[in-house]
């Protein structure tokens, strides 16, 4: 049975194409538009060749230019010449793409994503100079537009009738997230993917079809394009011939060989010829690959390839699916996991179609040599072959009698097609693999291999769905072109919108996991409280009379740091630093940053705009309630010691409610704001501590109970120097509870500045009284050592509060231990009630005795 030819596409078919052209456009678009300028592989030095091009008339040439042209000296001028036409014109007048000094291209810093420095003027509505670029990006999509159509064409082609096939091979390239990425930048390799995509389309022609002279000139022609697009082409030529070779075999013919190469390679000379002279005169050799080396002499490899392949192989892998900006926006691990599992299923499914192919062959011939008694001859028609295999149990067995895909193959020029798919592939990746040998990984770029793109499209579609029942096999080919859509948009979304969100100007929302009332308080205006950083570069944007933040030590704690730009941007690069320092000035966890972990450098920075730091510490643990403060602030990226300086606003701020006080102060070159830490687990009062029940009235702080104490004879913490050993010398070590039983009162609270002060004044007094009135021994200080004011105690809080009473010199005796409060500053004592409601005298809570025997000293409750 002969293949039935190609019918004539029907209006589902072009409403599908129309389809997946507009699919291809829009998601383009997105992918351009979510890219800043200057953040594509060596966008800015392609840009700046078509400047040079427009003003000089002529291409550059190696030793007279300057970076970041010097680099792109080595290419050809057709797509730049094309670029200038699309930007009409549009003038580039004070077109600069500043380096950002924190970007490394060697991906020193993984998550430093944005390689050029950023301003206003290239956001719409963008300057002229930037509407200049944007034009030539429309024309690098126009380009990707041409290579989509050119892959169903090439599919419909090779496999004629296989509509579906054709239109989900056009779909796999053309949602290709990379292959959308470089489809939206200022980059040769749109007009190199898009020559080859037509050379290889016009090479199928040659091989699969009757040789026609016309096939043979629009050969050339893309081969010629290519070879002014870019040197990655090249491998065409050899598909170009392996196409003539196969012409001239099927035509048995050596006149169809010596026609066709004449006119193709004629063709490719009188397009490319005056380039190629061009690199002999310039270049130092015919297809300039000597100035190829030279423009890139940094790049040429120093070290031995094998111990960099499996690298090589990895960013290879990645990029050709997948690697945003300057190959460092990678994809997630799942979606190179899906498309390695893809790649692996249809390399399988296209090995079992040669099997199965060559099995049919082998049956067919068996037969016939069978029938005439001879072996089958070379110039045996399609019908004798088909026939003979149909009339055979194991091929009957194997597939179908209708097997569109396998009847094609079948046929005596049908594998010529999927032969030449396959070697445009090898070749094409051979000649980029070669670029390893003489250049570090900057060439394993996936890339340099989408010469070849349509074949990798048809070729995979084909792998995975020939072995599908034919009822359903254009279902399933649609199913992979929805799910290629799926992939590249979920590319778009979830990986580049969100790593250049920041520098598109996407408010905080789009980039940082923030509840809505917290949205809503950066969006608040600073009233004059928001504190400026350097000569204006970023403000802090706080709530001053926010409530101070509680949080459990022990654990990690995030806190989120809302900033607003000004748009002016240091020339160093800034990076971020924030503290966790305990009362006594000890810095408990530390943690430096770029802006989004390197997704917003301060050279990036444009005016008034919001963005969200979450910033996440390990707490150490505490065993007691205490003050600590979280500073932050910036210095210039390298060093540390360099602190932006902040500007007070403080003093310009509004009251706060008398109920209200945040503390934020400024800390040296940084800002602070107190926080409470926690113990992991409540406090326990020890069995051995005696019960108490005393209250003490308020003062600045809330009225406190004294809910137990603990008294342990010990040793105090230093001696004179005629004394004995610290370890020799009588104390007693004092443990108070204390619990609040309201909280701070309006006026006392309004009475100071800040939760760090609020209460400080407040002492707690331990008294130890001989029996003649006597004061013997006394230790003051504030509650919890001052650690913890008592402003800050709320409801529920179980404050431990130390003393140590000297006791070396008392004689032995019974001494009475009393307990009390009083305000550091009048020196007025707070009113104190015993358990029983019973006011003590002169707030003085008496709650033991202590005895002190020789050298033995015991707590009597």
């Amino acid at each position: 049975m002969t293949p039935s030819p190609a019918r004539r596409a029907g209006p589902l078919w072009w409403a599908s194409l129309l389809v997946l052209l507009c699919a291809y456009a829009a998601l383009a678009t997105g992918y351009r538009l979510a890219t800043p300028i200057g953040e594509a592989p060596d966008e800015a030095g392609h840009i700046a060749y078509v400047s040079f091009l427009r003003t000089h008339g002529r291409p550059p040439r190696h030793g007279e230019v300057g970076e970041p042209l010097k680099q792109q000296v080595k290419h050809p001028p057709l797509y730049y010449a094309l670029a200038a036409l699309a930007a009409g014109g549009l003038h580039d007048d004070g077109l600069l793409i500043f380096p950002n000094p924190q970007f490394s291209p060697s991906n020193a810093r993984a998550n430093v994503y944005t390689a050029s420095r950023h301003t206003q003027a290239e956001r719409p509505p963008m300057a002229e100079r930037y509407a200049f670029v944007a034009a030539m990006r429309r024309l690098s999509t126009l380009l990707g537009l041409i290579t989509v159509l050119a892959t169903v064409l090439l599919a419909r082609t090779v496999l004629p009738g296989q509509d579906a096939l054709a239109i989900a091979a056009g779909a796999v390239v053309a949602f290709l997230p990379q292959f959308l990425f470089m489809s939206g930048v200022v980059n040769n390799d749109a007009l190199a993917t898009a020559a080859g995509s037509c050379a290889l389309l016009a090479a199928a022609r040659v091989a699969v079809r009757p040789p026609r002279d016309r096939d043979h000139v629009w050969l050339g022609i893309a081969l010629g394009i290519g070879l002014l697009a870019k040197l990655t082409t090249i491998s065409m030529v050899a598909v170009a011939a392996i196409a003539i070779v196969m012409a001239a075999r099927r035509a048995r013919s050596w006149r169809v060989l010596v026609r066709a190469g004449t006119l193709c390679g004629g063709t490719l000379v009188a397009i490319a010829g005056a380039w190629l002279v061009w690199n002999t005169l310039h270049g130092g050799d015919v297809l300039g690959w000597t100035g190829f080396e030279s423009a890139a002499v940094e790049s040429l490899r120093r070290t031995p390839l094998l111990p960099d392949l499996p690298r090589f192989f990895r960013l290879q892998f990645e990029s050709f699916f997948g690697r945003f900006g300057w190959m460092i926006v990678p994809l997630p691990g799942w979606m190179y996991a899906a498309y390695g599992a893809l790649l692996a299923a249809a390399t399988a499914g296209l090995a079992a179609l040669a099997a199965r192919h060559g099995l049919r062959q082998a049956v067919a011939r068996r037969d016939r040599a069978a029938d005439d008694g001879v072996a089958a001859d070379d110039a045996a028609t399609d019908r004798v072959a088909t026939d003979n295999a149909a009339t055979d149990d194991v091929a009957a067995d194997d597939v179908a009698a209708d097997d569109a895909v396998l009847t094609r193959l079948a046929a005596d020029r049908g594998p010529s097609g999927i032969l030449l798919l396959v070697a445009a592939c090898a070749l094409v990746y051979a000649s980029a693999f070669r670029l390893a040998f003489a250049f570090d990984l900057v060439v394993a770029q996936g890339r340099y291999l989408f010469a070849a793109l349509g074949a990798f499209g048809v070729l995979i579609v084909l792998g995975l769905t020939w072995w599908l029942p034919r009822p359903i096999r254009a279902t399933g080919q649609m199913a992979l072109a929805v799910g290629s859509f799926a992939l590249g948009l979920h590319a778009l979304t979830a990986v580049l919108q969100p790593a250049f969100g920041p520098v598109m100007g996407r408010d905080e929302a789009g980039y940082a996991s923030v509840d809505p009332t917290a949205v809503t308080a950066a969006r608040a205006e600073c009233h004059g409280n928001c504190p400026d950083f350097g000569p204006g570069f970023v403000r802090l944007v706080i709530d001053p009379c926010a409530d101070v933040e509680r949080m459990a030590s022990g654990a990690a704690a995030a806190w989120q740091l809302r900033w607003r730009t000004t748009g002016q941007q240091p020339q160093d690069g800034l990076v971020q630093f924030a503290q966790l320092v305990d009362f006594d000035g000890r810095v408990l966890a530390q943690i430096d940053r770029l802006p989004l972990d390197g997704r917003y450098p301060s050279s990036a920075w444009l005016p008034d705009k919001r963005f969200v730091e979450t910033i996440s510490f390990d707490v150490p643990p505490v065993d007691a309630p205490r003050l600590a403060s979280l500073v932050v602030g910036w210095y210039a990226d390298g060093r540390p010691t360099e602190r932006v300086p902040v500007a007070d606003a403080a003093a310009n701020a509004p009251p706060c409610a008398a109920e209200r006080h945040g503390g934020v102060v400024p800390s040296g070159d940084g800002y602070a704001w107190p926080v409470v830490l926690l113990p992991a687990r409540p406090i326990a009062i020890s069995s051995e501590a005696a019960v108490r029940g005393d209250t003490f009235a308020a003062g600045s702080g809330p009225s406190a109970r004294l809910t137990g104490v603990l008294a342990r004879p010990g040793a105090v913490d230093a001696a004179p120097p005629s004394s004995s050993a610290p370890g020799d010398r009588r104390a007693l070590a004092l443990t108070l509870f204390w619990t609040p039983t309201s909280l701070t009162s309006p006026q006392a609270a309004a009475d100071e500045s800040s939760p760090a002060l609020a209460g400080a004044r407040d002492t707690v007094f331990v008294h130890l009284t001989a029996p003649d009135g006597r004061l013997a021994a006394t230790a003051d200080g504030p509650p919890a050592g001052g650690r913890f004011p008592t402003s800050l105690w709320r409801s529920g809080d179980v404050v431990p509060d130390e003393h140590s009473l000297d006791l070396a010199d008392l004689p032995s005796g019974r001494y009475r231990l009393s307990v009390g409060w009083y305000d550091a500053a009048t020196g007025v004592r707070r009113a104190a009630r015993g358990a029983d409601d019973v006011l003590w005298a002169d707030g003085e809570a008496v709650v033991g005795t202590v005895v002190v025997e020789g050298e033995r000293v015991r707590f009597e409750r």
